[in-house]
């Protein structure tokens, strides 16, 4: 017989959505987490909406409250199996343990068309370049959807983010490459795009207390904590583990006037930039955060026996229930905010632009899509608000996926996962992923919500989800409790095809349980087929076969030391991949016959002393010139733990049937030297090498020492160069 406190706690499972069979001796060889899957509704107006943000908050307060009761319950009877006495007190560990439990703070619809639009091949310009001049453009996942990065060129010019600055700089010829014109950008700049009609849009984070001043509001008085809010003059309260924030993300659009950039609109928004993308003229940017609502409270302080805490966290629930029912809808939207000629204006986002889950399903946390068109530059943006906090966006040209991390209250898999599974073996995912699409082609300048499902597991980056032929393929690592005579933890990896039914992404096929104890470490999709690469201790090649939605297969597997971070296309059936094997390395693969992949080509690099780039984190600074089969990435080698000992621009030729071979390196330690070893700005700006550009037959090495130009033909001469000033920053210690 289950005795009371079990009882108690199923009761606790079930208000939090967490429906689990057993509670130790009822095992089910297929124990599952009930999973209510994440479908948005949109609001019909601002009362609707009111209604739904309380209903959300409120399950989300209900499920964090049974969450800290359910580990008092779990926690006072092992203590009473194991002998020791009631130890509950004020800032008990009870508190801390949901602290470190609660997960992180982390979309596709069948009616798209595959490239309906023509492509944007542009990566930035001001129509002044040369079409007949070949450069490189920024590496993307699409080569008709830009991605934004802090360096660009039209062939003609290089448009650099430095520091607080856009810098112009003339590039071509190569031997007149100097500073053309720049432009202060107000806080810190963290990526850009150039368009070829001569549009700049530039994304930073200013300090918004001036900004609020100025449009006649208080700055937010809010403390960031896994995207909810605490009063910051609240007393004892989870706020201790937060820190004060106000920033906003900015939107800068420049015209450019004979590459003279100047301003054309000044945008403000609450939240912080997580990714964007550009078609055209529409540029989509992604913003997590500005989840505000009432102050509530999560915190008891008492001394005493576990009926005393349940009854002081039921009385807590019933004053933050109250606290939710006279809130009003000022509490809960963000503003953004216009700077113009006459001042800045606030505008409260649209209540009928918020798309709102089933209650209480998603963490906490909220996340925007903020779209601009910039043929009309001083328009206002057209918002569209998701409840709920995405990490991974993905977009194709008509179809753009929010990827948001699904609730699971830790403790109650804790409680059941307790004791045995009566002899019988289960498992309980213990992540999942709603996705939520947005069709991007029926009115480019206004997304429209379509569909949403949800998957087991978490997605690894933008690169596990893409879209094809009206369906959605999506790669995600699973971790579960196993139980085979006892728990443990496990992964193992899945490839899920979705397509839209009636506003829901359903499952049309998938691949489950690849490399188990395993983890996704790349991803990619080209055409009917994927690949993916997992690790732990050897690095698995998955060739998938995805022509038939319904009945992906893998075809093929190859095993090999090391693991791949990222995967190129060269052509239809090679790969070629920065990963490690001891230390940095390249591979080519061959994926001719998928049932056979083939690793045709490696180069490492010497492991005695530590090397990195950014390219295996960042696919940006993985610069692919296919006209001359070159590859550039940036470099840094240590000597020790504190001092670069070279940053370099790599280049390599590479070649299908003749392999990787080293093109040679372009060192810029002598234009680096004039900052410490820390880097610029107390070490806000590293000392490295950022960026590798190509215009024609030059190779164009960018830092925050300067500019170098060689031809890729003879890297060791320099054909010029060009000192950048050093950065500036509004953070403490810099200029």
């Amino acid at each position: 017989m289950k005795n009371s406190n079990c009882v108690t706690a199923l009761i606790l499972l079930m208000t939090a959505g967490l429906l689990i069979n057993g509670c130790g001796g009822d095992g089910d060889e297929n124990l599952n987490i009930g999973q209510s899957r994440a479908y948005l509704k949109q609001a019909a107006n601002c009362d609707d909406l009111l209604d739904m943000l309380k209903a959300d908050a409120l399950a989300k307060m209900n499920a964090r409250i049974n969450q800290k009761m359910t580990w008092i319950l779990y926690e006072d009877e092992q203590n009473a199996n194991s002998g020791w006495g009631w130890n509950w007190g004020y800032g008990s560990s009870a508190d801390d343990a949901y602290m470190a439990s609660e997960p992180e703070s982390r979309s596709s619809d069948g009616n798209s068309k595959q490239s309906s639009q023509p492509p944007s091949e542009d990566s930035g310009g001001n129509n002044s370049g040369d079409s007949d001049r070949d450069y490189s453009r920024t590496n993307t996942q699409h080569d008709d959807v830009d991605e934004a990065d802090i360096v660009k060129t039209d062939g003609t010019y290089i448009y650099l983010l430095h520091g607080q600055e856009f810098l112009v700089l003339t590039a071509w010829p190569a031997v007149e490459l100097a500073q053309y014109s720049s432009l202060g950008i107000e806080g810190n700049p963290i990526e850009m795009y150039v368009t070829d009609t001569g549009k700049v849009v530039v994304y930073s984070t200013v300090n918004g207390a001036p900004v609020y001043s100025a449009a006649g509001l208080s700055p937010r008085d809010t403390y960031s904590d896994w995207g909810n809010s605490y009063d910051s003059n609240s007393g004892p309260s989870d706020a201790k583990y937060g820190y004060p924030e106000n920033s906003l993300t900015k939107v800068t659009v420049l015209e450019l006037d004979n590459a003279q950039p100047s301003v054309t609109s000044e945008l403000y928004f609450e939240g912080r930039y997580t990714s964007s993308r550009r078609v055209g003229q529409f540029v989509r940017t992604v913003l997590e955060g500005a989840s505000f609502g009432p102050k509530m409270n999560y915190y008891v302080a008492y001394h005493g026996d576990v009926q005393s805490a349940m009854e002081a966290y039921e009385k807590l629930r019933a004053e933050n229930v109250q606290i939710l029912a006279d809130s009003t809808l000022a509490d809960w939207l963000p503003y953004y905010m216009v700077r113009s000629d006459s001042g800045v204006d606030a505008y409260l986002s649209s209540c009928e632009g918020f798309h709102v889950p089933t209650a209480g399903t998603t963490e906490y946390g909220m996340t925007q899509i903020q779209a601009i068109d910039l043929d009309s530059p001083n328009s206002l943006p057209y918002g569209i608000s998701v409840v709920g906090s995405a990490d991974t966006v993905y977009s194709s040209v008509d179809m753009m996926v929010l990827a948001t991390r699904g609730w699971i209250d830790q403790s109650a898999l804790n409680y059941a996962t307790r004791g045995d599974s009566g002899g019988n073996s289960g498992q309980i995912s213990t992540s999942y992923t709603h996705l939520h699409a947005f069709d991007l082609a029926a009115d480019p300048a206004r997304p429209m919500y379509t569909a949403s499902g949800s998957v087991a597991g978490t997605v690894h980056n933008q690169f596990s989800i893409d879209e094809y032929n009206n369906h959605l393929r999506v790669a995600t690592t699973d971790d579960r409790l196993i139980y085979n005579y006892y728990w443990q933890t496990e992964s193992a990896n899945n490839v899920f095809v979705l397509h839209a039914e009636q506003g829901e992404l359903v499952e049309a096929g998938s691949v489950r349980d690849l490399a188990p104890t395993e983890r996704i470490y790349s991803a990619r999709f080209l055409g009917n087929r994927g690949y993916l690469v997992t690790f732990r201790q050897v690095d698995p090649l998955f060739v998938i076969d995805l022509s038939n939605p319904a009945k992906p297969v893998v075809l093929g597997e190859l095993k090999i030391p090391g693991f791949s971070e990222y995967m190129h296309p060269l052509g239809e059936n090679h790969l070629l991949t920065i990963g490690r094997d001891g230390g940095l390395a390249l591979q080519i693969f061959d994926v001719t016959d998928p049932v056979h992949p083939v690793q045709k080509h490696k180069y490492q690099f010497s492991s005695s002393s530590y090397g990195y780039s950014e390219a295996e984190s960042n696919h940006k600074a993985f610069t692919y010139y296919a006209s001359r089969g070159l590859l550039a990435f940036p470099y840094v080698g240590h000597t020790n733990w504190n001092y670069s000992s070279r940053s370099s621009l790599e280049l390599f030729d590479i070649d299908t049937d003749k392999g990787i071979s080293p093109r040679g390196s372009i060192d810029h330690t002598d234009l680096l030297s004039k900052a410490k070893s820390s880097g610029y700005c107390n070490g806000y700006y590293g000392v490295e090498v950022r960026r590798g550009v190509f215009i024609d037959d030059y190779v164009y090495s960018v830092s925050y020492g300067g500019i170098k130009v060689n031809h890729i033909d003879d890297l060791d001469e320099l054909i010029t160069s060009v000192d950048l000033e050093v950065p500036k920053s509004q953070y403490y210690g810099c200029y």
